[in-house]
């Protein structure tokens, strides 16, 4: 693949990137993350200098700016892919450049290539318009109220991408819908999406896709139906006095028990530099007898 080399773009965007990779250049240096933190830091960095709670807080606020970083990129991709930027360098199409210069996993170009256009074009619309060299983008449609959390930090790439493709489905509906509907649904997954984690959001879209297309919706019932009528849960005792657990699911039971054992087994904190060493399967099971203690003390 052929790429031509600009001169250096010193414009607002270009000057706004170079100051965050100035930022992030730095906290690295700070943090220890790198393997050169210089000689008036220690191997870890300053985050030894951070409370339990500051370092909670500041790892809930470069979350948030993760999430405005690739509300950005998503930007620029869209950008470029409607210019037709990654075939005038010689890619193929814009998903294949991403491969090419980033090492982009492939599904991850394709998707962030879908969610790209899905933010900000009309996926019912006609095709985007790839602009001449020199000539103005096209302005965003879109998603306005999905691109705004995502924006903001306060939804995640993931989160865009399940919603993305979800009112994409229903935009394609048989028969189609009044613009209203669409607007609604929007306004549903977005607020859906503050409050749960993407493969939460993504069940509550096929929830939402049953009641808009109630054909497809009898026929995902059917199958949420054999889901949940082939879990099963078997406790067999052992001859030392354990118990030996097997078992399957279904995605909504499997989900509940997820979200409150999640937090119970999580790794306890490092004490005096020691971290945790249970296992994954070790710290579930002792999440799991929390969880137990804690209903039979809401029992009592």
């Amino acid at each position: 693949m052929s790429e031509v080399l600009d001169p250096p773009v010193t414009g607002p965007v270009s000057a706004a990137v170079g100051t965050l990779a100035g930022a992030v250049d730095e906290l690295v240096r700070l943090s220890g993350a790198g393997p050169d933190v210089g000689r008036d830091i220690g191997p870890a960095g300053e985050l030894w200098s951070l409370s339990s709670g500051e370092l909670l807080e500041v790892t809930a606020q470069l979350h948030r700016a993760q999430c405005q970083a690739d509300a950005v990129m998503h930007a620029l991709v869209r950008e470029a892919d409607a210019r037709g930027a990654a075939i005038e360098a010689g890619a193929v199409n814009t998903a294949g450049w991403l491969r090419g210069r980033l090492r982009m996993h492939p599904g991850t170009a394709k998707r962030l290539v879908e969610t790209a256009r899905g933010l900000h074009d009309d996926p019912a619309g006609p095709l985007v318009h790839h602009a001449a060299p020199g000539e103005e983008g096209v302005p965003p449609s879109g998603f306005a109220e999905l691109r705004a959390v995502f924006a903001a930090g306060d939804i995640s790439a993931e989160h865009a991408q399940v919603a993305c493709r979800t009112l994409a489905e229903i935009a394609n509906l048989p028969g189609g819908l009044d613009p209203e509907v669409t607007e609604r649904a929007e306004a549903f997954l977005v607020e859906q999406a503050t409050q749960h984690d993407p493969k939460a959001l993504n069940h509550l879209g096929r929830h939402l896709r049953h009641i808009l297309d109630p054909d497809q919706g009898d026929r995902l019932a059917l199958a949420e139906e054999h889901a949940t009528g082939t879990q099963h849960l078997e406790l067999t005792d052992r001859r030392d006095g354990g118990v030996e657990v097997r078992g399957r699911l279904g995605p909504e039971l499997g989900a509940a028990l997820r979200a409150h054992l999640g937090p119970l087994s999580a790794p306890r904190p490092a004490v005096e530099g020691m971290r945790d060493l249970r296992s994954v399967g070790q710290r579930q099971a002792d999440g799991l007898g929390e969880l137990l203690r804690r209903y039979a003390r809401s029992r009592a």
